[in-house]
């Protein structure tokens, strides 16, 4: 960063707010692997297979290849292999022509898996990072990575963030959140903060039983009005709540409802065997789920909150996760 920059840096400095709806990413991702599964039943099988083929995105060819150049294709095989691989999931607000290849991506989390060691952690990289953007020769909030130049920069920017390899990508609609949920039915929730949101009333200790909207409702909470330290597990609620229905669905109403409720809203370079395999092979694996936040200071830059990472932090994941990645 130049040193202009750096003399306009306002005394705003902490711990930097952690993404609240991380793990809400990766209950959509076990959404997917519960349907690659065959979870809904052999009946539905070819409309869980067309349903991946619309929520199918091919690898940016933007996209700067970190992997062996050996290899012709670095993710065909590896998850099927049983390599290390690493996922870039990004949730977006997509643009005003609801397009899921366009708008702002709110919160971006690198998910690296290693068979061998049998774990998973996700990387939460607040999307107010300031970091150099690739193609930019600038430095500037990593969200505006997807703004200007879509998924293959948003890719681009992360590989030179961790120095590491993105071998997979998820993209998930933040507004399709509410679809997901009601395609599953009600979740039942227990309050643990009394609050009001979005017209909504909470009272702790109570249990409502929430549809999309409302469920909304009480995650909003989570990005807007409690800054307290146990605010991640109101998400982990609705995750915990959520999941077990999903594998319980069989009425020929929801597991059509379910399906249609990802098109749109989710986007994926994984192919339906990977999924498969995923959901078959790496079962035990992705309940062991460890998670790091990328840590630094708030800084004002120009009237602007930027996270400036610390740089100890930042190599520590590095190191981390190409220890992962290299097993």
């Amino acid at each position: 960063m130049s040193e202009n920059n750096m003399s306009r840096r306002n005394i705003h400095r902490g711990r930097p707010k952690k993404r609240k709806k991380g793990c809400l990413i990766f209950f959509i991702i076990i959404i997917v692997l519960l349907i690659g599964a065959g979870a809904v039943g052999a009946y539905f099988y070819n409309n869980v297979v067309n349903t991946v083929d619309v929520i199918q995105q091919s690898r940016p060819e933007e996209q700067v290849n970190l992997r062996d150049e050996d290899e012709p294709d670095p993710v065909v095989s590896r998850i099927q292999n049983k390599e290390p691989f690493s996922m870039l999931i990004l949730g977006v607000e997509p643009s005003a022509n609801d397009n899921l290849e366009e708008g702002q991506s709110d919160f971006i989390v690198v998910a690296t898996v290693s068979p061998e060691e049998e774990s998973v952690v996700m990387t939460n990289i607040p999307s107010n990072t300031l970091t150099e953007i690739a193609g930019q020769k600038s430095e500037g909030m990593i969200r505006e990575a997807y703004q200007t130049g879509g998924l293959s920069n948003t890719v681009n920017t992360v590989q030179d963030l961790l120095e590491i390899p993105i071998d997979y990508t998820l993209t998930v609609n933040l507004n399709g959140l509410a679809d997901i949920i009601d395609a599953i039915g009600e979740v039942s929730v227990t309050a643990t903060e009394t609050f009001d949101q979005n017209g909504y009333s909470f009272v702790a200790g109570e249990t409502y039983n929430m549809d999309g909207e409302m469920a909304l409702a009480y995650i909003g909470d989570i990005d807007e009005a409690i800054e307290s330290a146990n605010s991640q597990d109101k998400a982990r609620q609705v995750v915990s709540a959520i999941v077990p229905q999903i594998s319980q669905i069989n009425s020929l109403t929801s597991i059509p409802k379910l399906l249609s409720s990802l098109n749109g809203n989710v986007l994926t370079n994984l192919s339906f065997k990977d999924i498969q395999t995923i959901a078959l092979d790496y079962r035990q694996i992705i309940t062991n789920v460890e998670t790091v936040q990328l840590e630094g200071n708030s800084e004002m830059i120009d009237d602007v909150t930027y996270e400036v990472l610390d740089s100890n932090t930042l190599t520590n994941i590095q190191e981390q996760l190409k220890a992962l990645l290299e097993q």
